[in-house]
């Protein structure tokens, strides 16, 4: 699954690089060595490595945690240490900078191999993990877009009850600009607050309603007038989950206005 896979080896002994060169290339790998730090972080700049396997020890120089740290820094690729350290402060101190492998040298090339194949396994997953969320945050940004701009309120909440389960007050949670608009207030005004903070006379209809509909998840949709707003909504609700409700509304109040001044002039034209 791994073989062909372009490694760089980093080591400044040229008899044990030659070894560790040749068994790594009798198992399918191809194998580019390098004597110094320096060394490697050009060669990474001008080539392509699956990965690097990177003695600390590297003589004058750079030594191998610096030479990783500065090809890190440009390129996102794992790094396998190997060394002939086996104190504890050695190993902690790579794996502050990389956390794809340790290699004690002279393990034996069935222990490298292992360790090279693990490595590759945990970038993937990496990689992996990268790809889903980065579509997760383009995900949350198409869905705040239509958030920010649908044109109808829209706002999420939290259905509060007493302890009998009756539905005694619902929390702001989030809400879009037109919600904002129709109520009059501003988001960090009304997240976290209940509708009896904000609007002590809201009538018990319009809590039995979303408690309802938190509590069953049965959706509803209706037309109502709030005497607290002095306004009529056109509204929409749903449960997103148990003890949360989702309102869409549209304010009608003009609407019922006109209606109703049409009746008052079909009243008066009968008389």
């Amino acid at each position: 699954m791994y073989k062909d896979k372009k490694i760089l080896l980093v080591e400044d002994e040229a008899l044990i690089a030659i070894s560790e060169k040749k068994q790594l290339e009798n198992i399918g790998y191809f194998v580019h060595h390098v004597l110094k730090g320096e060394d490697a972080i050009q060669s990474v700049h001008n080539n392509n490595y699956d990965l690097i396997l990177m003695d600390i020890d590297l003589g004058s120089g750079i030594d191998g945690t610096q030479a990783a740290q500065e090809i890190l820094k440009a390129k996102d690729i794992p790094v396998v240490f190997l060394s002939s350290h086996i104190e504890p402060e050695i190993v902690e101190k790579t794996e502050k900078i990389t956390s794809y492998g340790y290699v004690v040298k002279n393990s034996g090339v069935v222990v490298l191999d292992a360790s090279i194949k693990m490595a590759f396994k945990l970038f993937e997953a990496k990689l992996t993990q990268k790809q889903k969320e980065k579509e997760l945050r383009k995900s949350e940004y198409k869905y705040r877009m239509l958030f920010e701009n649908m044109n109808v309120s829209f706002g999420l909440h939290e259905a509060i009850y007493d302890d009998n389960g009756r539905p005694v007050d619902f929390r702001y949670l989030d809400m879009n600009p037109m919600f904002l608009d129709n109520l009059g207030l501003t988001a960090s005004e009304m997240r976290g607050h209940t509708a009896k903070e904000l609007f002590p006379n809201t009538e018990q209809y319009w809590i039995d309603i979303f408690g309802e509909v938190a509590k069953t998840g049965k959706s509803i949709s209706f037309q109502n007038y709030s005497r607290e707003l002095d306004q009529w909504f056109n509204s929409f609700v749903f449960s997103p989950q148990k003890n949360y409700f989702a309102s869409f509304f549209i304010d009608i109040t003009e609407q019922k206005k006109a209606e109703e001044a049409l009746k008052q002039e079909e009243r008066f034209l009968s008389s």
